[in-house]
Order: structure tokens, then C-alpha cells, then sequence
């Protein structure tokens, strides 16, 4: 009798290691199916319309203005898309409203830090950006102070490498910007009626851009200058600024425009500007903005027209004297590359 006793528990003991390993199997495999199951649920019509409205709730909290979401869906190939948007800024003026915004996620690059887009689509958006007084802020800064943490406030020396952006297609229908800003003096409306772009690289980190292909159609912006309140600083120096090319490596491809109209007007200086692009096809074989050079492989322009105006201010003598010394620069520049 002991030794049967003996060999029961031997095996028993044997036996103990292979029901953990089930045991484990099992909630591994459960863990995996409600997983499945929520992502599941989350992809119907009605787990769809209470994440939309948490989410509203959520962001009209946190920023303390009017938020309204028509629909948030997202599907398993990765498709994102908002619907019926609007954000309100502190005046209870529009801040963004729109039709559509649409995208496609890889949602295994979010784990590794980088937000990687095979295309956006963005539809029948309006934004107001604005700087009026007494504030002295632009109107969307509440919704940067928001999303801000005293951590990235205050970042210590070992924080973490910035989120990655790769964006490989841009679409946009329909979209109106409207840029008020009473403190420079400055007046724009911009409309957007077709742009596509092709991207390799977007990095604005260390602002290194390569665009293959863009094209822009029936599209038009209007600019006026006005006196600001702010004291500005000299015409010279603002040409000057104006002419410094920026610090950046920027690479284009082929480039479209087909009906572009640009209506610029500074009463400060009285310098008006019209400029209606019919059409104009470009293709770069190198752009080197610090160096102010361009290399075009061929360019073409049709039907269009260009005004320029003058006032007899003071000002607009000094950019009359500004524009020949650098038109004077450019006929050398040719006659030299030419000749």
C-alpha cells in the first residue's frame, strides 16, 4: 500500500506543470477574443456613435468651449475618418467646422512611435484663425495650452525622441482659411479648391521636405497690409527678411497649377499686386533655397496675366528701388548662365 501511495503522488506531481500550461493557454487565448470581441463591437454603428459622443464630451471639458462631432469610424484596414466637425474658440466664433476628414493608419507603427499615413483627405473644411484685442493670443493657443503638460512645459534632458510623421498621399476639396491678425495688420481669405500631393519626406523637425508631385486647381487667396498696431520694423529690413530664403531643404518634383488667382494689396506701402495663373507646369531637377538657386528641367506658362501697382508713397518709392536692383540682378544672373 505505501508504494502505491508513493507512485499516485509522483505522478500527480508530474501532471501539475502541464494544467499550469493550460491554464495560462487558456487566459491567453481569452484575453485574445475579448480583445477581438471589443474591437469588434467597437466597429458597429452604435459602439461608433457612443465613442463619438464620449469623445465630444471629453474634448468639450477639456478645452471648455462648444465641440461637436457629426461621427467618428474607424475600420480594420486601418481607415479613420470624422465627420461634421466643429470647434468653437473662447468668443464662440468658428474656430474649425467641416465636412469631412479621412485617413489610413497603420496602427502597428503607433507602438513604435510614428504615426505613418498612406493618405489624408481632407473636405469642406473652414478654419478662422484670428488675433484681436484685447487678447493678444491667436484664438486656437487655449486648445495648445490644453493638450500641454507641465512635464513638456518643462522638459528634462532625457526626454523622449519626437513621434514620427509620415504622410505618403494629401487630398483637399473644398477648404477655406480666413487669417485675421489686428496686431500686424494683416488680412487673408484663402480657398483651396484641389490640391493633391504626392510626399516621400516629412520631417518638419529638421525641415527636410521631398515632393514628387503636387498639383493645385481653382484655387485663390486674397492679402491685404494694412497699418499695424504694433510699431514694424523698417521697410529695408523687412525686404531683406522677406528675401532671406529659409533654412531648408526642400526637394519638388512636378508641379501643377491650373486657375490660381493671388490678390495682394499693401496700403502701407501701396503695393498692389494681381497675379491670375491660367495655367503652369513646372518640373525641378534641384531647388537650394539658401543658395537662391533653381534648376528647372522645363516650364511652361499659359493664359495668364500679371498687375503690379505702385503708389507714390514713401515706402512705395523704396520697393520701386528694391524691385529694379534686384530685377537688374536677375537680367546679370541670366546673361551670365546664357552666355
Amino acid at each position: 500500500m505505501p508504494t502505491i501511495f508513493l507512485m499516485r503522488k509522483e505522478q500527480t506531481g508530474s501532471k501539475l506543470p502541464v494544467k499550469i500550461l493550460r491554464i495560462v493557454l487558456k487566459t491567453i487565448a481569452f484575453l485574445l477574443l475579448f480583445v477581438i470581441l471589443v474591437f469588434i463591437l467597437l466597429l458597429t454603428p452604435p459602439a461608433q456613435r457612443f465613442l463619438t459622443a464620449r469623445v465630444e464630451h471629453y474634448l468639450e471639458n477639456k478645452l471648455h468651449t462648444k465641440v461637436l462631432i457629426g461621427r467618428i469610424s474607424f475600420g480594420l484596414s486601418g481607415k479613420i475618418g470624422l465627420n461634421n466637425i466643429f470647434i468653437a474658440d473662447k468668443t464662440s466664433d468658428t474656430l474649425a467646422s467641416g465636412g469631412s476628414i479621412r485617413a489610413h493608419i497603420n496602427y502597428l507603427k503607433l507602438f513604435s512611435n510614428e504615426v505613418r499615413v498612406t493618405d489624408l483627405e481632407m473636405q469642406n473644411i473652414t478654419a478662422k484663425i484670428k488675433r484681436v484685442l484685447p487678447d493678444t493670443l491667436y484664438n486656437f493657443q487655449f486648445i495648445i495650452d490644453a493638450f500641454t503638460s507641465e512635464s513638456t512645459k518643462s522638459p528634462d534632458t532625457a526626454s523622449s525622441a519626437p513621434m514620427k510623421l509620415d504622410i505618403a498621399k494629401v487630398s483637399l476639396k473644398n477648404i477655406n482659411v480666413t487669417y485675421t491678425d489686428v496686431l500686424s495688420g494683416s488680412d487673408m481669405f484663402a480657398h483651396v479648391g484641389e490640391f493633391a500631393a504626392r510626399i516621400d519626406t516629412l520631417d518638419p523637425y529638421t525641415q527636410h521636405f521631398v515632393i514628387p508631385s503636387f498639383v493645385l486647381r481653382n484655387s485663390l487667396a486674397r492679402m491685404r497690409q494694412t497699418k499695424p498696431l504694433l510699431e514694424p520694423k523698417p521697410l529695408e529690413e523687412r525686404i531683406n527678411e522677406a528675401t532671406t530664403p529659409p533654412s531648408m531643404n526642400v526637394q519638388l518634383g512636378s508641379i501643377v497649377l491650373e486657375k490660381i488667382k493671388i490678390d495682394y494689396g499693401n496700403d502701407v506701402s501701396a503695393l498692389y499686386t494681381i497675379a491670375d495663373i491660367g495655367q503652369l507646369k513646372t518640373k525641378q531637377r534641384s531647388l537650394d533655397l539658401p543658395n537662391n538657386k533653381v534648376d528647372l528641367e522645363n516650364f511652361a506658362l499659359n493664359d495668364s496675366k500679371f498687375i503690379v501697382r505702385l503708389g507714390k508713397t514713401k515706402q512705395a518709392q523704396v520697393v520701386k528701388q528694391e524691385v529694379k536692383k534686384e530685377t537688374e540682378r536677375s537680367v546679370q544672373y541670366i546673361n551670365r548662365v546664357c552666355y
